[in-house]
């Protein structure tokens, strides 16, 4: 736990400094561009912590395992998200129209995740696991940590499997956030990988007790709401980005206080 925090500290920190050298060397606009993205991108995988959680608690995954599969998640969960920013970049710039659609899935996303309840995180292998297990030759049971054994995927790689889809879900919320947040892929895609690289450390200081952050879910739906609305509204109404910033920082620092002022109500 104490390794868990002193990295997680020093990555939040690493991402901080990154984020001032963008202010400096890139001006204001591309700076609040990306503490935006990552403010946004951190609550995001905050949020993602609590389903990795329950996928590892589905599966009796063992804690001495949960490391090597973070990190190995963490990697392919990096690489999708370069796909989709830079083709979801290239697209926009393409056609240009695409961000009405876009900010109206930001709005129904902010909605859905407001409406959201516990029964609806409860975990079930998806249709990936399903169709991998009908198809490739499978073990029952851990191997150590191999995802492979004789031939055969162990329960560590269907859990894999599993981090791995579940995020392409999410990044159907926060890659449209980050879009809308900024055209750079230089600002987006930097503001995810250090969203993203101290998840791994995060996830054991946080594991058990994200639960606890019962008003999370609203601050991200209204933030979400809020860039999707921006978004629609870009040629009409000009919302400086040093707003956006504040907005986005201030309601995910009142959600958690609520959470930790006052308890879930039953």
């Amino acid at each position: 736990m104490k390794k868990a925090i002193i990295e997680s500290i020093f990555y939040i920190l690493v991402s901080v400094i990154f984020g001032i050298g963008v202010l400096i060397l890139c001006g204001h606009n591309a700076g609040y561009e990306w503490f935006t993205a990552y403010i946004v991108e951190k609550t995001l995988s905050v949020d993602n912590l609590f389903v990795m959680y329950l996928i590892f608690e589905h599966f009796k995954t063992p804690k001495e395992y949960r490391h090597h599969c973070l990190f190995w998640g963490i990697i392919g969960v990096l690489l999708l998200r370069g796909i989709f920013i830079f083709s979801g970049v290239a697209l926009l710039n393409m056609f240009h129209w695409l961000i009405y659609p876009l900010g109206l899935l930001l709005i129904y996303s902010g909605i859905k995740i407001y409406c959201s309840s516990e029964e609806d995180t409860e975990i079930h292998e998806n249709k990936v696991v399903i169709f991998f297990k009908k198809h490739f030759k499978t073990l029952d049971k851990y191997v150590g940590n191999h995802f492979f054994f004789n031939g055969k995927a162990t329960v560590l790689f269907i859990v894999l499997l599993m981090i791995e889809t579940t995020d392409i879900v999410f990044a159907m919320d926060s890659i449209p956030a980050s879009l809308a947040i900024s055209k750079n892929p230089f600002v987006i895609f930097t503001a995810n990988i250090c969203a993203v690289l101290g998840l791994r450390a995060l996830y054991f200081v946080l594991a058990e007790v994200v639960e606890k952050f019962w008003a999370l879910k609203y601050g991200i739906s209204i933030v979400l709401s809020f860039i999707g609305l921006k978004m629609i509204c870009s040629h009409f109404v000009l919302i400086p980005t040093s707003f956006s910033l504040i907005f986005t920082a201030l309601i995910i620092v009142l959600s958690m206080i609520i959470s930790f002022k006052f308890q879930k109500l039953n």
